[in-house]
């Protein structure tokens, strides 16, 4: 099953925790903020990952659809 990935990048606040979690998804810019580098993911255990980072933003600036 495909896992979309969202991101509210206003939300971000630079934590840095889903780039440390899943890099396979999650960059950070130049100051510290969420990038997206992948909207979908098909690999289950990079979605677990994913799921993992959503569960750890403080912010809850990422979700999945």
């Amino acid at each position: 099953m495909k896992v979309k990935v969202k991101v509210e990048a206003e939300r971000c606040q630079g934590h840095a925790r889903c780039a440390m979690i899943c890099p396979e998804v999650f960059d950070l810019d130049e100051e510290g903020f969420v990038v997206l580098l992948a909207e979908e993911i098909d690999d289950p255990v990079v979605a677990g990952r994913v799921r993992d980072a959503v569960a750890n933003c403080p912010e809850r600036a990422i979700d999945t659809v």
